[in-house]
């Protein structure tokens, strides 16, 4: 029933509303107004499993003694039922934004033919999710030691009655004609709710400082204010991690101010003269202060030189700052569920020497294979830690316009190095440098695993927000451009756009390698798109 009532494609529906208008003021302003609103609804209907262990001692396990003795005592007769069962989840999504604005140019004074323009923006997100789950403690209950229904072990879905489940009958397990009092005391749906706000606040001037031979240096100046607030409330169950093999997740919510001034310039240095057909400067800064964080400044500074028309040099060197978002500082902590993975697993029948040596430091046997229930990943925010991401990143370019068949060829060299990015490195990741590195490279990792210390299986693995110590990219983008026309009603064009990787390394910190990425999976080293356009107009 599960998999013929799955949807092969969810369907979903969308409605989008847009209005905007505007009056003259003046000459030359202008009040403007604009809207959008937008309203998504989905649904999934799929399958999920529901795979608990019943005790040998349960009285609904009816074949655990059996194996007990069967196997001679191998075995410890816990038995773990296998079904699948309809799964539903919702989405619900209301949006709106509105912006209003004044702008235009100063006819006269110290700013003529300046111009500007304030706004002030609103938006609202409200959303709301559900699904389907089964009850964590209420299947503890019903699968422990001794009694067919503990109903001590129900802490957090009461009031409950206890019930007695029949996992392995044929009408429970295989035809699974659950009565409504079982799947209501196994099976839940609930929703969580998640408001963003945003208003903002912003203005800017652009215009003419003054007049070189080569042309008007000009520039701009503007500020903006922009208040966030996120509540992300998940339902009851979920916050107090009462699903079974799903994620779990607590209340986030959090609120920051942002403000920030910025200005910018750009100078005509030379032109039509010989070697320098053009020859342009742009500086600019950008100062911000996060009242969740704190404050930084940034810059950019970028040249262009034509020494004749047909070729072009460009380069430009920036940093940049970004703070924790509201979500990676306020992050409740998220449990989800992952397929066993253990270096250390039967790690006898192959493993590297640096594993091997690992394993074996910690006291596993060659043919160590525990009994697990796979591994809960706990992922969450990082207020009180984490610190912004900063980052440098040169440009390097060449254009290339021959003048014939409209083509164009454009090379650029990039280096981008980020320090303290904030990211989280994978359970799997976290897991495979624990034993794939060696001395105090694996410290950092290793510290982050925790083991049952009876079955020493992998149990949890802390996969919170953190500063990664740096990562770089570098590479070369390449375009090529070109377009003619076949007659005097059609044209054809050709363009071909790509990026060469050359780099793309990661290091966690300061005592672990740097991990190079380049040509591994999701990595490629070379990418890049094809486009042909033809047009055809009818006189």
């Amino acid at each position: 029933r599960a998999y013929e009532e799955a949807d092969s494609i969810s369907p979903f529906r969308r409605i989008n509303a847009y209005a905007s208008a505007g009056v003259d003021v003046g000459s030359s302003s202008e009040f403007y107004v604009n809207a959008l609103y937008s309203n998504r609804k989905s649904v999934s209907n799929s399958w999920y499993f529901l795979y608990p262990f019943v005790s040998a001692t349960n009285p609904n396990n009816t074949v655990g003694q059996a194996l007990i003795a069967v196997s001679g005592g191998n075995s410890n007769g816990d038995v773990g039922a296998q079904i699948v069962r309809p799964f539903r989840a919702e989405q619900r999504v209301d949006f709106f934004q509105s912006t209003l604005g004044l702008r235009g140019k100063f006819a006269d004074g110290v700013l003529r033919n300046w111009n500007y323009e304030v706004s002030a923006r609103i938006g609202l997100s409200r959303g709301t999710y559900g699904q389907t789950f089964y009850y964590l403690d209420r299947l503890n209950a019903v699968t422990g030691l001794g009694v067919a229904c503990d109903a001590s072990k129900i802490t957090v879905s009461n009031p409950a009655n206890c019930l007695s489940i029949p996992w392995l009958t044929k009408r429970f397990l295989v035809d699974q004609a659950w009565t409504d009092a079982e799947r209501s005391f196994l099976e839940g749906y609930e929703e969580g709710h998640t408001s963003y706000n945003q208003f903002a606040f912003e203005g800017s001037l652009a215009g003419p400082l003054f007049t070189l031979p080569a042309g008007d240096v000009a520039a701009v100046v503007g500020f903006a204010i922009r208040t966030d607030d996120l509540d992300d409330t998940p339902g009851y169950n979920a916050r107090n991690q009462n699903y079974f093999a799903f994620s779990t997740a607590g209340r986030t919510a959090g609120s920051d101010t942002v403000r920030e001034v910025f200005g910018e310039i750009g100078i005509p240095i030379l032109a039509d003269t010989p070697f320098f057909h053009s020859l342009r400067l742009t500086a600019s800064g950008r100062y911000t202060d996060y009242q969740s964080y704190g404050s930084n400044a940034t810059y950019r500074i970028a040249g262009a030189w034509e020494p004749i028309p047909q070729i072009a040099l460009r380069a430009s060197y920036g940093t940049s700052f970004r703070a924790p978002t509201i979500y990676e500082l306020n992050l409740a902590d998220q449990s989800s569920f992952f397929g066993y993975f253990d270096p250390c697993q039967r790690y006898g029948e192959g493993a590297t020497a640096t594993v091997v040596a690992n394993c074996q430091a910690e006291g596993f046997a060659p043919d160590f294979a525990p009994i697990n229930d796979g591994i809960r990943g706990i992922s969450g925010g990082g207020k009180g830690f984490l610190k912004a991401e900063t980052s440098t990143n040169l440009n390097l370019g060449l254009v290339i316009r021959p003048g014939f068949a409209g083509l164009q060829i454009a090379v650029d060299y990039y280096d981008i190095k980020v320090k303290n990015e904030v990211d989280t490195f994978g359970v799997n990741g976290i897991v495979s440098s624990c034993y794939s590195l060696a001395g105090d490279q694996r410290k950092s990792f290793c510290a982050l695993i925790t083991r049952n210390p009876v079955t020493r299986a992998i149990t949890t693995v802390n996969n919170r927000y953190l500063n990664l110590s740096e990562q770089r990219a570098r590479g070369i983008d390449f375009a090529v451009q070109m377009g003619f026309p076949l007659g005097p009603d059609t044209s054809i064009g050709f363009e071909v756009r790509g990026t060469r990787a050359l780099e793309n390394s990661i290091t966690r910190d300061a005592l672990s390698p740097t991990l190079e990425r380049n040509g591994l999976s999701g990595f490629p080293k070379l990418t890049g798109n094809a486009e042909a356009r033809l047009r055809w107009k009818k006189l």
